[in-house]
């Protein structure tokens, strides 16, 4: 009893973090950033492993959507938003990323095993995609093209310049 408690505290406090994090800048829409009420939190989590497996791979659809509209963007082109921001949103502001957390927290503390075991399963393919995107030729190609180009002559804020400047070493 006191561990389902402890588990669903928990979860209110992951789900009010994500709600905080998604509300302190405005992003792409995405559907777990838009939660109103306890039943929004409620459906951040999987109730089974196969809806796990299926939200993983909607989630990953849309990133690889994301990814390759950046990909699409001719160098003339590019902007801080359409190529820096459109990367961030994708690699840390996406429901993809959103539901990995959501998956961390059923990894760690949900009693049934096989929705822990098919959490970690899916927050592995998650990183490995992420290892991946950060690793794609294209995805680099595209992202320096921006940095050495157009970023130049753009009105950047220091903050912008510094993310550009970090970005650049991920891809490292």
């Amino acid at each position: 009893m006191l561990s389902k408690m402890l588990f669903f505290l928990i979860i209110i406090v992951l789900a009010i973090a994500v709600v905080t994090v998604a509300r302190m800048k405005p992003v792409a829409k995405t559907d777990l950033i838009h939660l109103s009420s306890i039943q929004d939190i409620a459906e951040l989590y999987p109730a089974s492993v196969s809806e796990i497996s299926r939200r993983m791979h909607v989630y990953l659809k849309n990133v690889k959507k994301q990814i390759d509209i950046l990909k699409q963007i001719s160098d003339e082109q590019r902007t801080f938003a359409n190529t820096a921001q459109a990367l961030d949103d994708a690699s840390n502001k996406s429901d993809l990323q959103i539901f990995a957390s959501v998956l961390a927290a059923i990894k760690y503390l949900h009693p049934d095993a096989a929705l822990r075991d098919a959490s970690e399963k899916a927050i592995s393919e998650i990183s490995a995609f992420f290892v991946e995107l950060f690793a794609d030729k294209e995805v680099y190609g595209a992202f320096k093209a921006y940095v050495l180009g157009n970023a130049q002559k753009e009105n950047l804020t220091p903050e912008q310049r510094y993310y550009l400047s970090e970005s650049m070493k991920d891809f490292k």
